[in-house]
């Protein structure tokens, strides 16, 4: 589940380089763009940066070192949100309502494929 992909991503960070963030960040929406990612390293402090959207902090979002254990003891498929939730005063959020969109379903993907944006990316 995706707790397990988590912590897959999490153990592959390599030791050595000793990484000061991790990115979490989803397949399934199509509509996070690189200006969505570069917003989120910006507003990166140290602890959670996070997206706000539908009413909720997720992802995608970058989680400081010191969060590396905590995503590695996740389990479940709504993981990181609880993390983010659970630390509610480290967290800088960005608008991002982008992030809301997600490709679940056959129809999902119909409806993305046709936007017009989907055709000609950028």
């Amino acid at each position: 589940g995706l707790a397990g992909s988590i912590a897959a991503g999490v153990r592959a960070a390599p030791a050595d380089a000793a990484p000061a963030a991790l990115l979490l960040m989803l397949v399934d929406q199509p509509h996070v763009s690189v200006d969505v990612l570069a917003r989120l390293r910006s507003a990166f402090d140290g602890g959670i940066a996070a997206a706000r959207y539908a009413g909720t902090l997720a992802v995608p979002a970058v989680f400081g070192r010191q969060y590396f254990r905590a995503l590695l003891r996740l389990q479940g498929d709504r993981v990181s949100r609880s993390l983010i939730e659970s630390e509610l005063k480290r967290v800088r959020s960005i608008d991002c309502e982008e992030a809301a969109g997600d490709i679940d379903t056959p129809q999902d993907w119909s409806a993305f494929e046709a936007l017009p944006s989907a055709a000609d990316p950028e």
